[in-house]
């Protein structure tokens, strides 16, 4: 059985809003030591709709 790697980043009950829109609410996860993780919504990165 492989060891597990240990946390690099931990983040827990994260909550994001724009304007009173609420973009995220209670996202929580662990990013493990080299592994890449990418969090992307519905359109994208986002902020190059004003563009």
């Amino acid at each position: 059985m492989t060891k597990p790697f240990p946390s690099l980043l931990i983040v827990d009950a994260l909550e994001q809003s724009f304007g009173g829109v609420m973009a995220l609410t209670g996202v929580s996860f662990q990013t493990p030591e080299r592994l890449i993780y990418a969090i992307i919504g519905p359109n994208g990165a986002g902020g190059t709709d004003r563009w």
